[in-house]
This record gives structure tokens, C-alpha cells and sequence, in this order.
């Protein structure tokens, strides 16, 4: 409905009223909206990307701080997800990590890397049969 108010307002705005015209303003607004997506999506990418090298350098922290930016843009970004999990992992942020491994797998419930990682995480707080719980899912 938003799409379609604001082509109507951009008709009005330049008085066009012939089919072919309406038609071409209405492409102009999807190709548009199309292109502010494909613009955040590619933004997130390149911020998991860039928090992939940080975390292999062993910089988690500033990581994580890529991974945010990439859940902000694409919430339901579970790569994201995944790679802050583990980045928290490697600080021993185990609570923190499980509850992003918990969002993951709501997201993407057949994730097998969150499983495992999840697992591993639970085993390190001592919580033995959830790990295999989640260990299970994993396979």
C-alpha cells in the first residue's frame, strides 16, 4: 500500500494520466525500493565479511562489532548470528553466545553448525544434557 500511495503521489506530481506513463512511474518506484534492498543486503554482507577477517585475526571485539551492524541491517541474518556466536565463543562469553545460537536456530531450525556450537557452549558451562540435547540436533 506505501508503494502504491507513493507512486500516486508522483503521478499527481507530474500529471501524467496515460497508462503507459503510470506504468513507467510504478516500475521506476519497485526498481527503486528494489535497489535500497539489494543496497542494505549487500552493506550487511560486507560487514560479515569484514568481521570474518577481523575474528581471524583474532580481533573478536571489534568483530562483534561488524556482526551488530550486519543483525542491525538483516535481523534475520543467521551466518551473522552464527559467526558473533562464535567470536563471543572465543571470549568465553558462553550466555551471551547461546542466546544468539538460540536465535539462529529459531531462524533456520535445521542450522547444524549452531547446534554443535551451542552444544559446545553448554558443555563449558557445565549444563551436560542440554549440550547433548544439542549436540543431537546437530546430526
Amino acid at each position: 500500500m506505501g508503494d502504491r500511495c507513493a507512486a500516486g503521489k508522483v503521478i499527481a506530481v507530474h500529471g501524467h494520466r496515460d497508462e503507459a506513463s503510470i506504468n513507467h512511474l510504478k516500475w521506476d518506484v519497485l526498481i527503486n525500493v528494489y535497489n535500497t534492498i539489494k543496497s542494505q543486503i549487500d552493506k550487511a554482507e560486507s560487514f560479515l565479511m569484514q568481521g570474518n577477517n577481523l575474528s581471524q585475526k583474532g580481533q573478536y571485539e571489534k568483530a562483534i562489532a561488524l556482526y551488530d551492524k550486519a543483525i542491525d541491517i538483516k535481523p534475520n541474518y543467521y551466518e551473522a548470528l552464527d559467526r558473533r556466536e562464535m567470536a563471543l565463543m572465543y571470549l568465553k562469553k558462553y550466555k551471551e553466545a547461546i542466546a544468539d545460537y538460540d536465535k539462529a536456530t529459531k531462524i533456520k531450525p535445521d542450522y547444524y553448525d549452531a547446534w554443535y556450537h551451542r552444544g559446545y557452549g553448554l558443555r563449558h558451562l557445565g549444563k551436560y544434557q542440554e549440550a547433548i540435547a544439542s549436540y543431537e540436533r546437530a546430526i
